[in-house]
């Protein structure tokens, strides 16, 4: 505030110093200086799976200084303003007084790794977020990086398959690799165009909030020219599925509500899709239901029982009930066929073949079998994973517990003509946790992936099974189909 005096214009208020003109005529002249309190600011790129560490940079506007967004580190402790000033708005004859204002970035690259904005206190949007300073504040940006999960479940089911391979197409002629998993309580779907050396989160977002359990598909066939992958998980109450097309979430619904669990999903190699999933419905209702689709010439998925039908019957699995858990799913290259492996409470394993029906409503079932029954005496079966084999016929694995140590093992079947082969058994040194199987289309064999309890993670490969082969890693593993 100035009495008889002339401050010098477009100095900046805020400065420590301000310079005046004092003329020499006899009167009081006054300059008087406000000060307003100041708090501490301190803003953070948080990267929640990374232990939560601050890393790159904000924009951040201070209308004291330039009024314009400035990149700041934000590595450490953050972007740290120990003076920023309470409740500042400026007026710089600007149609809005200017505040304190904050912009995230939508992605950076961290050691190697991308990651993505996905929520927190101020985001991406062009004009930022402005603040006016109260107390002491703290803000956050949230980060998603890809390759991490703060889900100890992120791959925990072997049953279900979350990391697939699309045939090269004209643009990705190695293929793409994709993955589904859970991390921050959402449902995310990544790619690699590269053979798994970079990857990225498609469209920088989840596939789905507020959800879990997914598993993933992909069609292939010779003719492709598009990488697509249809995804189906839970969320809520609900059943739900994301068709994604070259990296991007074409369209989603639901699929069904109620008590649903562990869904499975197969794509045969031209347009038939089938979804199989656990269904309470309380008694003898109880078991595993499918649901059947066919992908059609403008990229929809037409559905035989969309959502809220009311033709639940006719959808039940042939020879399930309620103790029919951990469906898993594979089909027969492009034909009509599909195959079905599940857990029966925890004493056996079962499978059952399923024909296309020609209304693409219903599904024919044959072959029932209890695979597991012509095994050693082990009294334990479950967690199973199927596969289809050159042969013509599919394969399983399970884990195994016998009686006498209850040891867990990896148990591997393969039907042939006359019914279900021979077993072979691996993991007796490393009590396994959970098995994955997917075919090596390239050798026309499939492999096997194992996680034990006290060694790192191993893999055997149908052309030469008596090896058993180590990976760096140690925990719940998935394999895909044409890697290894």
């Amino acid at each position: 505030d100035y009495d008889n005096l002339s401050p010098i214009l477009d100095e900046n208020i805020y400065e420590a110093t301000n310079t005046i003109d004092v003329d020499f005529v006899s009167e009081d002249k006054i300059a008087t200086r406000n000060f307003k309190a100041v708090y501490p600011l301190t803003i953070k790129n948080v990267l929640t799976e990374n232990g939560s560490i601050s890393v790159d940079e904000i924009y951040f506007k201070d209308p004291t200084d330039e009024n314009e967004f400035e990149l700041k580190s934000a590595s450490g402790n953050g972007y740290v303003n120990n003076e920023a000033f309470t409740g500042l708005e400026v007026d710089l004859g600007l149609p809005e007084l200017q505040k304190y204002s904050v912009r995230a970035k939508e992605n950076f690259t961290y050691n190697g790794r991308n990651y993505y904005w996905y929520g927190g206190d101020f985001s991406p949007t062009y004009y930022g977020t402005d603040l006016l300073i109260t107390g002491q504040t703290n803000l956050n940006a949230n980060y998603k990086g890809t390759q991490l999960s703060n889900s100890t479940g992120a791959f925990a089911s072997g049953s279900q398959r979350k990391f697939v391979k699309t045939n090269p197409t004209t643009t990705y002629t190695n293929g793409v690799l994709h993955m589904v998993y859970e991390s921050l309580g959402s449902v995310w779907y990544e790619y690699s165009t590269d053979n798994g050396q970079t990857w990225i989160v498609a469209d920088g977002e989840p596939v789905a909030t507020s959800a879990q359990n997914p598993s993933i598909a992909v069609q292939n066939n010779s003719t492709e020219t598009d990488s697509k992958v249809i995804v189906v998980y839970e969320t809520g109450s609900f059943l739900k599925y994301a068709l994604c097309i070259n990296g991007h979430k074409h369209s989603s619904a639901s699929l069904e509500e109620g008590s649903v669990s562990n869904p499975v999903v197969a794509w045969s190699g031209d347009d038939k899709i089938v979804v199989a999933y656990e269904l309470d419905l309380g008694g003898t209702n109880s078991g595993l239901y499918f649901n059947v689709a066919h992908f059609t010439a403008l990229y929809t998925i037409a559905w035989a029982y969309p959502y809220n039908d009311e033709g639940i019957t006719g959808r039940k699995v042939s020879n399930t009930s309620e103790i029919s858990i951990n469906p898993t799913i594979t089909q027969q290259g492009s034909t009509a066929y599909f195959h079905l492996a599940w857990q029966e409470n925890t004493s056996a394993i079962k499978y059952i073949k399923m024909a296309w029906n020609s209304t693409k409503k219903l599904m024919s079932f044959s072959d029932y079998a209890e695979p597991s029954y012509n095994g050693p005496n082990y009294y334990k079966n479950i967690k199973p994973s199927i596969s289809f084999f050159a042969t013509g016929y599919p394969v399983i694995t399970w884990i195994s517990e016998n009686y006498v140590d209850q040891i867990r093992e990896c148990a591997i079947t393969i039907k042939n003509y006359s019914g279900w082969g021979t077993f072979w058994y691996f993991g007796y040194s490393n009590p396994m946790e959970m098995v994955n199987i997917n075919p090596q289309s390239v050798n026309s064999s499939f492999i096997i992936a194992m996680a034990g309890s006290q060694n790192n993670d191993q893999y055997i490969k149908s052309n030469s099974a008596t090896t058993v082969y180590g990976l760096p890693s140690k925990g719940d593993v998935q394999v895909s189909n044409s890697i290894v």
